[in-house]
């Protein structure tokens, strides 16, 4: 870990740091906090810039976690998390043409690249810890909740914010079916298609595999669905998240765009040599079972939020 990496870790755990202790003290008393555990799953990808033609994403990914609601007001509150995760976004496709122009072969001659992948497909593991800091929206309803009401009360609620992804391990794998390139020199009016030391031809059963150094990011997090009242100290959120990354997690992994040559693109066949920005994305359903403590009035058995 480079020591800029680590500096933004330690003030981003800083700024965390503060905001808890912060936060319970302008948390209002008439409103019980609650603390939750939760766990989500849903569909993972990886959407490229510029975007390259067929390419489908799919892939998977998990977390589990818990978290903490400060309520400001019966119906706001602000939440903040911690969990950890396991992302896996896939993409294939059928075919890719990608043209590199203005390269500079080993004679000093300029070319343009003329690269064709069959039937790619790349897979990306990813290990994540997560902070999101959320703000929350419930729409219940006000004053006196019967205990007959208990396990039948059902209200919309909504978090929108932002989620701060930490990678830990990471690791990409890719294949192709056939990879051919050439080269055409637009000063000669030629192309070269034979030099297969230099990584010109048709080469089969291409792929690469290694780790990936990500850096930490930010991603805008969305999720909203229905919150059922069990009984009096206890709550299930029912929802669905979305995800999008707001940077791009691969900028320091990924060759400059009008750097590669064909030697490169043989050794590291991968979408990282394709893109200029890959956002990371996911959507999915999450589950919240929140603990809260419930004001018992002095008058009778019904209790309030």
């Amino acid at each position: 870990m480079n020591k800029l990496k680590k500096i933004k870790i330690i003030r981003f755990v800083l700024i965390i740091t503060a905001l808890v202790i912060t936060i319970p003290n302008i948390s209002s008393q008439q409103t019980k906090n609650e603390l939750s555990i939760n766990g989500g799953v849903g569909l993972s990808a990886f959407i490229m810039q510029p975007t390259l033609e067929n390419v489908l994403p799919n892939g998977i990914i998990g977390d589990i976690g818990f978290g903490l609601t400060f309520f400001l007001h019966p119906k706001w509150g602000i939440y903040l998390g911690a969990g950890i995760g396991l992302a896996q976004p896939v993409a294939k496709t059928n075919k890719i043409t990608i043209l590199n122009s203005g390269l500079t072969d080993s004679n000093g001659y300029l070319f343009d690249l003329h690269t064709n992948l069959l039937y790619f497909t790349e897979q990306q593991s990813m290990s994540f810890l997560s902070v999101p800091l959320m703000l929350h929206y419930q729409a219940m309803p006000q004053g006196r909740l019967s205990a007959q009401h208990r396990g039948r009360i059902n209200f919309f609620y909504a978090m929108t914010g932002i989620k701060f992804i930490i990678p830990q391990n990471s690791q990409y794998r890719s294949n192709t079916t056939s990879l051919t390139n050439a080269a055409y020199y637009p000063d000669m009016d030629n192309w070269a298609g034979t030099q297969t030391f230099a990584g010109l031809g048709t080469f089969e059963g291409v792929g690469s595999e290694g780790d990936l150094e990500l850096d930490m990011f930010v991603a805008f997090s969305l999720e909203a669905g229905i919150k059922s009242i069990i009984n009096k100290k206890m709550f299930l959120y029912t929802g669905l998240f979305l995800d999008i990354g707001l940077e791009d997690p691969y900028q320091n992994r990924r060759l400059s765009y009008t750097d590669q040559n064909a030697a490169v693109l043989i050794s590291e066949t991968s979408f990282l040599n394709f893109s200029d920005k890959i956002t990371f994305t996911a959507v999915g359903l999450k589950l919240r079972l929140a603990f809260t403590s419930l004001k018992k009035t002095q008058k009778c058995d019904h209790w309030i939020y």
